[in-house]
């Protein structure tokens, strides 16, 4: 009887255990298999395959293959005279140049060419022709040098739009060129942060034109003198243009005399580094 009573505890004790395993699943459900199943077969992303990186040899703007002084067609104008940066593969800056009373923009344009070598273009608007005098050329007002500027520049980037970079020009005058080019500087210092007056212009200079240049965006302004009464007239205006707020300095070529040549040329060849200073695009 004690056997039967101890098999019968004990199977009471099993069916209790059997009886209490529903409410056990119950309380702490188990994952799904198949849950588990799928994380464990899920493929892997593929990875991107590696993507060459483009040639840019193939997007570069290819050399500037010029030659050194070249005639470019202004429309309503004559032709004016370039000098270009051979070999150039990047946007390069611009000194516009104006020439004297019954001159030639080639020669101008050549010896500005002494100073900016293949860092830059120079730009040499022709003016009209003289009477009598065929060859030679004036510019008969400033209005009419601001008109044949700013169309020269314009037939500049249509010509070079791929090397050409008209922000922040040198405007560069000898003789009439400079008396002309100071009414240009006060109306459009927008296009001309640095001057080079070279033999003129210096009496030009009125507080208004101060003001208007410096407004605009003008800088600097560099005097160039090669005969003995410029030296004197140069300074005394280059102090007035430094208490108006703009930087200024006069260079002199001895004995050269009213030219552009010569000492003159080795003068402001000396100076040109301060002239375009902060300009990075002129650095040798």
């Amino acid at each position: 009887m004690r056997r039967v009573a101890a098999l019968l505890s004990c199977l009471g004790v099993a069916m209790s255990c059997v009886g209490s395993a529903p409410d056990a699943a119950l309380a702490h459900p188990a994952a799904p298999t198949a849950t588990r199943s799928l994380a464990r077969t899920s493929p892997r992303a593929p990875v991107p395959p590696v993507t060459a990186a483009p040639d840019l040899s193939e997007t570069r703007t290819p050399p500037l293959d010029e030659p050194a002084l070249i005639e470019l067609e202004v429309r309503g104008f004559g032709p004016a005279v370039v000098s270009t940066p051979r070999g150039a593969t990047t946007r390069r800056p611009v000194l516009v140049a104006a020439h004297g009373a019954s001159d030639r923009p080639e020669d101008l344009c050549r010896a500005m060419r002494e100073l900016t070598g293949d860092r830059g273009f120079v730009l040499c608007p022709r003016g009209a022709k003289v009477a009598g005098a065929p060859t030679v050329f004036d510019f008969e007002s400033a209005p009419a040098l601001r008109r044949e500027v700013l169309a020269s520049l314009d037939a500049l980037e249509k010509r070079f739009a791929d090397h050409v970079d008209l922000s922040r020009a040198v405007y560069a005058g000898f003789s009439l060129g400079s008396l002309l080019g100071v009414h240009l500087l006060a109306e459009r210092g927008e296009l001309f942060s640095r001057a080079l007056l070279i033999e003129g212009g210096w009496d030009r200079w009125t507080p208004e034109h101060v003001r208007a240049y410096r407004e605009k965006g003008g800088e600097r302004v560099l005097f160039a003198c090669g005969e003995t009464t410029c030296p004197r007239e140069a300074r005394a205006t280059a102090a007035r243009l430094t208490a108006g707020g703009l930087l200024a300095e006069v260079v002199v070529g001895e004995g050269e005399g009213h030219r552009y040549g010569g000492h003159v040329t080795e003068a402001i060849e000396a100076r040109f580094a301060w002239l375009t200073a902060g300009d990075e695009r002129w650095a040798p």
